[in-house]
């Protein structure tokens, strides 16, 4: 609209200076005119900013699936396939303490993983609970874990739960929760922590943890929880009846 009105005011003008021959009113169309030029410019100058906009979002969007597949084939090629190798491993396996020695390496490939494969984790831990103490089975970081939580405590009673529950929890800053609290003079932060459980037995619970405040994705999240499962798979493996 505003272009179409500079074009019919700078018509009239140009008929006014041609008629009654006066400069200005044709000094005055032509700058009509030139406004109308710097108007189309500035349109065109506008939709190719949001042309733009619109491609480098669609590549940063490609981007983003691509580092997606990436990291899913890492974890399917690096993990899931090592894991229900030794799982298959242990369905044909009669002999129950050779099943729980393949056990502890499907915890261990689940625990180096979570290292690997999650950038804000510096540290990851398997525990089970045994004898009614949820001890650690396994760590990898640059600083371990405790290694188990003291019965009756309220730390203890809280990992209970979450193993019992079947659930999982994820805590943002550990320094600010009532029940999730790092252990004295540790520097983490945020942590995820996994029940390690088939629907009729608990066994223990896979963990993460970093320095960092909410250091963790929903992305991380959902990778701690396919581990998880794939341990309480395995573990349940081990009590088995396998046929000879």
């Amino acid at each position: 609209m505003t272009k179409a009105i500079l074009v019919a005011a700078a018509s009239v003008l140009g008929y006014a200076a041609g008629a009654a021959a006066q400069l200005g009113l044709a000094l005055g169309a032509a700058a009509c005119l030139a406004v109308v030029v710097l108007v189309e410019r500035l349109d065109t100058a506008i939709r190719d900013d949001q042309q733009n906009r619109i491609r480098h979002a669609q590549e940063q969007a490609s981007r983003d699936r691509e580092d997606a597949v990436a990291e899913f084939g890492q974890l399917v090629n690096y993990t899931l396939t090592p894991i229900a190798d030794v799982v298959a491993r242990m369905l044909v396996t009669p002999d129950r303490q050779q099943r729980r020695a393949l056990f502890a390496s499907v915890y261990t490939l689940a625990v180096n993983a979570l290292c690997d494969l999650l950038t804000a984790a510096t540290r990851a831990a398997y525990y089970e609970s045994l004898d009614g103490v949820v001890t650690r089975m396994f760590a990898n970081g640059p600083t371990t874990q405790r290694a188990r939580f003291e019965p009756d405590s309220p730390a203890a009673r809280a990992v209970a739960r979450l193993i019992i529950s079947g659930e999982f929890v994820y805590v943002p800053d550990a320094r600010t929760s009532s029940v999730f609290r790092p252990s004295p003079g540790s520097s983490y932060r945020s942590v995820i922590a996994f029940s390690v459980r088939t629907d009729d037995h608990p066994f223990g619970m896979l963990t993460v943890d970093s320095p960092e405040v909410d250091a963790f994705s929903e992305r991380d999240i959902a990778t701690v929880r396919v581990l998880a499962k794939l341990v309480a798979t395995a573990r349940s493996a081990v009590d088995a009846t396998v046929p000879r």
